[in-house]
């Protein structure tokens, strides 16, 4: 497993929310099936798409240089035994490279820690659409990112919500979360 970490920081003003009445996995593998198929999304859909520039975040230059990836995040988890916690499910392109989706990861996980007050810490799991068939596709997990303050998950608390954060992001093997 390889992991980086950076302090990054920016803030971001969108949210993005699984639409009422629709099961994750219904809309995950619509969403994997529109990107396999290059079907443009309609006008309601692009409000919930969002693209990472380059220089987004402030640690951008420790990320790297790629090329800006589009993504959606197709479902937002907040836990329930602890409040402050949330996790992200986020759709990337097929073609997307490792450092694409690190540098999309960074952003994403910093940007949401620092405009939702509530979030104390963050994970996100990025994953690729892989094509099955013709009219099939499967959300294949390829990345991991966690915005944490230097006390972990476990012990994290509202007071380390004004702290610093880092991110780390894992390629390769599934974290142990």
């Amino acid at each position: 497993m390889r992991a980086r970490g950076c302090v990054a920081g920016h803030r971001i003003a969108r949210r993005w929310t699984l639409r009422p009445g629709a099961a994750r996995s219904e809309v995950g593998v619509l969403l994997a099936l529109a990107v396999v198929a290059g079907c443009e999304p309609d006008r309601r859909d692009r409000a919930e798409l969002g693209t990472i520039r380059e220089g987004a975040a402030a640690g951008a230059g420790a990320v790297g240089e790629a090329r800006p990836i589009s993504y959606q995040i197709f479902n937002e988890e907040p836990a329930t035994f602890a409040p402050g916690r949330l996790t992200l499910h986020i759709l990337v392109p097929e073609d997307a490279g490792e450092e694409q989706v690190r540098q999309m990861l960074v952003n994403v996980l910093t940007q949401r820690g620092q405009a939702d007050t509530t979030v104390v810490v963050a994970r996100a799991i990025a994953y690729k659409p892989v094509s099955r068939s013709s009219r099939e596709a499967e959300l294949v997990p390829v990345g991991w990112g966690e915005w944490l303050p230097p006390d972990g998950w476990a012990d994290a608390s509202a007071l380390s919500r004004t702290g610093i954060h880092r991110v780390y992001t894992y390629f390769g093997v599934q974290p142990v979360w």
